[in-house]
């Protein structure tokens, strides 16, 4: 595989993972410029695909911060990230995502 060309592991296929996988893709911002990622669904990109998913998670992290001490729902967590991300690709493990993410470290 050319250096310049890097999978990326999606971070929501295994939301077990959700904390660790944000540690490695903000590694991989660290590559060098002009690098092709190629994500788990979805086309290849620059690191414009890595930053939307540092971004999801850290909405979806401070979201699930404020939800438990304003006592918003996670459903609510769910919808705003619904709305904030439309398109944002593994609708189906949102919820998992969500909680997996709104476990005490």
């Amino acid at each position: 595989m050319d250096a310049s060309l890097l999978s990326l592991v999606d971070p929501l296929v295994a939301p077990a993972y959700a904390r660790v996988v944000k540690r490695r893709l903000a590694e991989r911002l660290r590559e060098p410029a002009g690098t092709v990622f190629v994500p788990g669904h979805g086309a290849p990109g620059g690191r414009e695909i890595v930053e939307a998913q540092l971004t999801w998670f850290e909405t979806a992290e401070e979201g699930v911060r404020r939800a438990s001490s304003k006592g918003v729902s996670l459903e609510q967590v769910e919808e705003r990230l619904r709305e904030r991300f439309p398109g944002f690709l593994l609708e189906g493990v949102l919820r998992t995502a969500v909680r997996v993410l709104g476990t005490p470290r």
